[in-house]
């Protein structure tokens, strides 16, 4: 019986993105960032272990690659309070460094990190309907709290990462499939070169929508359930 070598990469911020709005009631339960470090790295590699056994299907597993950048460690004052806020202590950024050393020590995988634009970080609203209300003056600054607020930064390289890395396994003929778990992102042209050099080209939105040119470009568009990967409680 004959295996195909398969690829699969990841981008890491758009997993978590998604997990924690489809396993919101599973993460409320988690009290530590050491906790919510151990449940995301379960739940990334079972997820993925769920593409390799999709419907029976034989893979042979080249490698699996996490992109992301590294957490926030500026220090910055809350727009409502005033207070100093040391972001390299902050729990978020305890989650994705212990995250980040579990994708390093997990067989089969590469990290690769881009870079974070600091200096651009800015502070925002969290809930987008609240963004504009108070955009619009229906809402005032008195009347927002201090949960209300979150910081915006943007990643660098990890999108070109991602499209480098599908363009090197494709001419180089390493595998004859790559599962992209990722978001609407503009993979339009290295899905389309993959597909030219005969490589099957999967993408999990991980049940998110998707632009018509991007489903376009692709072979399959799955999402295994996350919810068998939680009952599984298995590793790869």
């Amino acid at each position: 019986m004959s295996f195909t070598k398969t690829a699969i990469l990841v981008d890491l911020g758009f997993f978590i993105k998604r997990v924690r709005t489809l396993c919101r009631n599973e993460l409320s339960q988690l009290t530590s960032a050491d906790e919510e470090a151990i449940f995301l790295s379960d739940i990334l590699f079972n997820h993925i272990k769920n593409h390799l056994t999709f419907k029976k299907e034989k893979h042979e597993l080249y490698r699996i690659y996490v992109y992301d950048a590294p957490p926030l460690k500026k220090k910055m004052h809350h727009p409502k309070t005033g207070h100093a806020i040391d972001f390299s202590k902050s729990k978020t950024s305890q989650i994705r460094e212990a995250l980040h050393q579990s994708i390093r020590q997990h067989p089969m995988t590469a990290l690769r990190l881009g870079t974070l634009h600091e200096t651009e970080a800015v502070w925002t609203l969290k809930d987008k309907k609240l963004y504009k209300r108070f955009i619009q003056g229906k809402v005032s600054y008195e009347s927002l709290q201090e949960e209300d607020f979150t910081i915006d930064v943007t990643q660098k390289q990890v999108d070109m990462k991602i499209g480098m890395d599908i363009t090197w396994l494709s001419l180089k003929q390493l595998v004859g499939r790559i599962i992209l778990i990722a978001g609407d992102s503009d993979f339009v042209p290295v899905a389309k070169l993959a597909r030219k050099e005969g490589i099957t080209f999967i993408l999990d939105p991980m049940r998110q929508d998707i632009r018509p040119d991007l489903s376009e470009h692709i072979d399959l568009l799955r999402s295994p359930s996350l919810q068998t990967t939680l009952q599984t409680k298995e590793v790869l």
